[in-house]
């Protein structure tokens, strides 16, 4: 069975590599502008493709630079949405997720989530605001309190690098 499963996995892969190999990449980068103190704005890289009536899929990574000496990156893995509603109001929902060990807070997370919604204009610039929850290892004793954060702000279109 495991190997059943393991197979189809590789196939719908292989498939969406294939796709994209054909389609062409087409790629979207926005800067998330925010009141936090400890990191840099925001950026997400997105992938996207057009689905049709107004709907795109959108796949990618989202980046946050600490400002210590030396700076960190987190990575997170980034799905989600964008429909066109009308001709000037875009809305984008978004979902990420890593597993790691973040030196830089005080507690040991054996997963960390957030979930972005985006409103967009036809510039593809607008607001965002973001839910995140991080919980904490399970064998952590000292802290296993789940965490959970929001904050808002801007989205600026920017040039992927």
């Amino acid at each position: 069975m495991s190997k059943k499963i393991s197979l189809a996995a590789t196939a719908i892969f292989f498939s969406i590599f294939l796709a994209t190999m054909a389609y062409g990449q087409q790629i979207v980068c926005w800067q998330l502008d925010h009141n936090l103190s400890g990191i840099e704005p925001i950026l997400y890289k997105v992938s996207f493709q057009d689905l049709g009536n107004g709907n795109y899929v959108l796949v990618g990574s989202s980046y946050a630079t600490t400002v210590t000496d030396p700076p960190k990156t987190i990575r997170r893995v980034l799905t989600g949405g964008a429909v066109v509603m009308d001709t000037d109001n875009i809305e984008v929902s978004l979902k990420t997720s890593d597993i790691s060990d973040r030196p830089a807070t005080p507690t040991k997370e054996s997963l960390a989530t957030s979930t972005a919604h985006f409103l967009l204009d036809s510039t593809l610039n607008g607001t965002f605001h973001i839910v995140g929850v991080h919980y904490p290892e399970t064998s952590d004793t000292e802290n296993n309190s789940t965490i959970t954060s929001s904050f808002s702000g801007t989205v600026t279109l920017v040039n992927c690098e």
